[in-house]
């Protein structure tokens, strides 16, 4: 199965989060998170992170990883 934003243009999408997305307190980490396994994230340039914020990057239920 592929990964979803497989084809996405990432600098887009950046572009597109930070004009259309609020932010509060500190800074957001720059990277959109495209899956997660587990408590593993994956961001759209493939990076891999372990989810240690109590699972508040993850993307909410119904939306298929």
């Amino acid at each position: 199965m592929p990964l979803p934003y497989a084809d996405a243009d990432i600098t887009q999408l950046q572009r597109d989060a930070d004009d259309n997305l609020l932010t509060y307190g500190t800074a957001f980490h720059p990277e959109i998170i495209t899956s997660t396994d587990g408590i593993n994230v994956q961001t759209a340039s493939g990076h891999r992170m372990m989810d240690v914020s109590g699972f508040k990057l993850r993307k909410p239920s119904g939306v298929q990883r």
